[in-house]
This record gives C-alpha cells, sequence and structure tokens, in this order.
C-alpha cells in the first residue's frame, strides 16, 4: 500500500522529448513549502520523470 506521500503525479502539462525524457511542467496557484516541493520532485523522480 502507498503512503499518502508516495504516489503517482499528474502534471498540469507533461510532455515527452525526442531523446525520450519525460518532462512534467507544473503551474502554481498557491506558495507550495520547500517540504511540499520535495516530495512532488521526489514522486517525479521515481516515475523517472524530469519536473519544472
Amino acid at each position: 500500500m502507498k503512503g499518502a506521500q508516495d504516489r503517482d503525479r499528474r502534471a498540469d502539462v507533461a510532455g515527452l522529448l525526442a531523446n525520450g525524457m519525460k518532462v512534467a511542467l507544473e503551474a502554481q496557484r498557491m506558495l507550495m513549502t520547500d517540504d511540499g516541493g520535495r516530495v512532488r520532485h521526489r514522486d517525479y523522480a521515481r516515475q523517472g520523470v524530469v519536473d519544472a
């Protein structure tokens, strides 16, 4: 069972570059804490996605 902070992410904009790299772009309306950003980054990294 996955924990609350261990989940697949769905990007606002997702893409696949010609070299095969997966990218995710996120737009934030509300301020995100550093801890929240690290958790989100870790979740994307686990999926092999570069986030920005």
